[in-house]
């Protein structure tokens, strides 16, 4: 099936007939910017010499799309969009002076927490109330680790460089909390199609991408009439009396049956991965489209046979960001320490220390609102600080036993199980926001096993 559908992808009309399919699978969800997409694949294809513009063009309209009308809904008009053009053109300028490169990536990421800090007492306090500060921090985020994984690119190509032509990789076109997906130009042009036959198999690649994202969206509608959200006309009997859906478990779990919880978190489990996929997958599958083939952000976590093998399927691109900010850095400083300590410290510093530092920054929003709810944001990063030193130890008990005992990963299914059943319990802990107390969440998680 796969050599039919590349054979197909090699010819003009064959890959046009591909590129006007993955759109139409893009039209209910995005719109007018399947038009965009697919006139870009059409240009990319045409010019694959003006490849890395074309790609940089559509990056920016996808922006525009976005912003545009949430700066309108917001009354905010061409504030963001100024805000925006204001940060990258600092960033391009930054790599054009030598003298401002010497600024790295610390001074950067504490000008930033200083700049929410400062916004989120003007809100908090009253002092001064910033109605767009949501809109800035937002922003911000969305930008932050965009540009951290452009200045270490930066830092390693020299002046030869291009920059302009980059810009794919600095807008945030697409993203989930600011996490790139595609990380910097040196790895998308690691992954880039440059011969006819590895073009056709990223074409095939993003094809079927594009297609499985439709799928589980359509997954996902049909879940949310027929469980989450149901109605008269959607359902035959109570479905959410045997699959609970997580709001309602989090209110009251005593109203469901011990069993219920288990199947309720599981199913809330398979949702998360589903909606990760969904937006993994279309971001990706346009960047295979756009001629670079580069991995897939979840890729049957559910599958996994170990808890480090499940955190790397389940999100893939914020794996890397937590492994190249966090983890290697502080690994390669420990070289006095034996290998297991080092990996345990530095499993640590990413996957607690680094990804707390993430989720407290992202998360903010509940400062920034008004007024702001400063004990409804303590209460969040307080489950997210439980949440990341539970994966941290977990990661490092299946590094370890991984290296240590090899013949584990012959046990699949057992392993299939236990890091599923991990990773359900530990969503207990990052699902939903600032509503939902600390106390709420030991309170579920104590009803899974009768206690309460």
């Amino acid at each position: 099936m796969t050599s039919r559908l590349q054979t197909l992808a090699a010819s003009s009309g064959g890959r046009i007939f591909l590129a006007i399919l993955c759109c139409a699978a893009l039209w209910p969800a995005y719109g007018y910017v399947a038009l965009l997409i697919f006139g870009a694949i059409a240009v990319a294809a045409t010019r694959p010499d003006r490849r890395p513009e074309v790609f940089s063009l559509l990056a920016i309209l996808i922006f525009l799309s976005q912003v545009i009308p949430q700066s309108a809904a917001g009354g905010l008009g061409y504030k963001p969009l100024l805000f925006s053009a204001g940060w990258i053109a600092a960033v391009v300028a930054w790599s054009r002076i030598e003298r401002l490169r010497r600024i790295g990536l610390l001074p950067l990421h504490l000008f930033v927490a200083i700049a929410l800090a400062a916004l989120a007492v003007l809100n908090t306090g009253g002092i001064r109330p910033v109605v767009s500060a949501m809109a800035w921090q937002q922003l911000a985020m969305a930008l932050l680790w965009r540009t951290s994984y452009w200045m270490k690119w930066r830092a390693k190509s020299g002046r030869e460089a291009p920059i302009v032509s980059r810009l794919f990789a600095l807008i945030p076109c697409f993203g989930s909390g600011g996490v790139p997906i595609g990380k910097s130009p040196e790895y998308f042009e690691r992954y880039e199609a440059r011969k006819p036959q590895a073009l056709a198999e990223a074409h095939v690649e993003g094809a079927k991408l594009l297609l499985l994202a439709l799928i589980y969206r359509l997954i996902l509608i049909g879940l949310d009439r027929t469980l989450w959200n149901p109605t008269p006309d959607t359902t035959f009997f109570d479905l959410q009396a045997l699959i609970p859906p997580m709001n309602e478990l989090m209110a009251d779990p005593a109203q469901f049956a011990v069993y219920a919880r288990w199947i309720g978190l599981c199913g809330e489990l398979i949702r998360a991965i589903l909606e990760l996929a969904v937006f993994g997958h279309t971001a990706v599958g346009i960047c295979c489209w756009m001629g670079y083939k580069i991995p897939r952000n979840t890729r049957s976590p559910l599958w996994s046979n170990s808890i480090f093998d499940f955190w790397t399927r389940y999100y893939f691109y914020f794996k890397e960001l937590l492994l190249d900010f966090f983890f290697f850095p502080v690994y390669l400083k420990l070289k006095r320490f034996s290998p297991v300590t080092r990996t345990v410290l530095a499993t640590f510093a990413a996957a607690c220390a680094g990804n707390f530092y993430y989720h407290a920054l992202l998360y903010a929003s509940p400062l920034m609102q008004l007024p702001g709810n400063l004990d409804g944001y303590l209460q969040w990063i307080g489950a997210r600080a439980i949440y990341c030193v539970v994966l941290a130890t977990g990661l490092s008990f299946s590094m370890i036993r991984t290296v240590k005992n090899p013949q584990l990963q012959r046990r699949r299914w057992l392993g299939i199980m236990v890091s599923a059943a991990f990773f359900a319990l530990l969503h207990i802990w990052s699902y939903g926001a600032e509503p939902f107390t600390i106390a709420a969440r030991w309170r579920v998680f104590a009803s899974l096993f009768g206690i309460g």
